[in-house]
């Protein structure tokens, strides 16, 4: 297969916890799947398999993330600052009052009170040439409220578009060209990891501290079992059928580190 035409966008593992091998690592896929997002509405899915309902979301905002603390308290974010929120499993959603007028890519909450949003400014509205492009937004009362978080230091130009978390301390930030940070202090101070790829990250998954995934364009595929302080490069082959069925492969040589 060409890279240039896969796109890996996202991935949950099932079963958090378990702990991956080598031999888990080739069979990746049996592991995941992919999220979608929508434009201007929610799926819910029901009991029965495949099933799936719109749901009003009260804007015309173009959404980009769903996040869910639990089974009945969840979050939508999307365009010019929409922030939307349910409790009671998203059968009804309130618009919140935007945080800020920039989009916002992506949402992650550590627990009820505690959660992030990555935030990107139009190119079109940066009104000096050190206006960081990208930034993180924390609340510490359940949406409450929200402060600014500065993340990708002197890359002004960095363009982040996701947040994990695995517990309240590490958690992680990537985007564009490689782009990824890395904090273990709860985001009051941010690092930038080295990963063998500059393409652009657009998901992940952590299981715990030190095992976690990435997944981006050109069908990169990244794991790391040391908190990310060294990630090991994956690719995807064709195993069976016209694309029907496919499995990740260990890469024997990583390509060019960025950062």
């Amino acid at each position: 297969m060409r890279d240039s035409k896969f796109e890996i966008s996202n991935l949950k593992f099932l079963r958090p916890g378990i702990k991956l091998s080598a031999a888990v690592f080739r069979s990746l896929p049996t592991a995941l799947f992919l999220l979608l997002t929508a434009h201007c509405s929610l799926l819910t899915a029901h009991s029965s398999p495949g099933a799936w309902a719109r749901q009003k979301s009260g804007t015309l905002a173009w959404l980009h993330a769903v996040y869910f603390v639990d089974e009945r308290h969840g979050w939508a974010v999307g365009g010019k600052g929409a922030l939307l929120a349910t409790e009671d499993g998203g059968v009804h959603w309130e618009v919140r009052r935007a945080p800020v007028e920039d989009t916002l890519n992506d949402i992650f909450f550590t627990d009820e009170r505690t959660g992030w949003v990555v935030c990107e400014r139009s190119i079109y509205l940066l009104k000096t040439k050190d206006e960081r492009r990208s930034y993180l937004l924390k609340t510490e009362d359940g949406g409450a409220s929200w402060r600014r978080v500065e993340v990708a230091g002197t890359d002004v130009d960095a363009r982040l578009v996701r947040v994990r978390f695995a517990g309240r301390e590490r958690g992680w930030v990537f985007g564009e060209m490689g782009a990824l940070y890395a904090t273990t202090d709860g985001g009051v101070s941010w690092e930038r990891q080295r990963v063998p790829t500059r393409h652009l990250l657009l998901g992940g998954t952590f299981l715990d501290a030190q095992q976690g995934w990435l997944v981006g364009a050109g069908a990169t595929l990244l794991q790391t079992s040391d908190g990310g302080e060294t990630w090991r490069a994956g690719r995807l082959v064709r195993t069976r059928g016209a694309g029907g069925r496919w499995a990740a492969a260990a890469r024997s040589s990583p390509p060019r580190t960025a950062g």
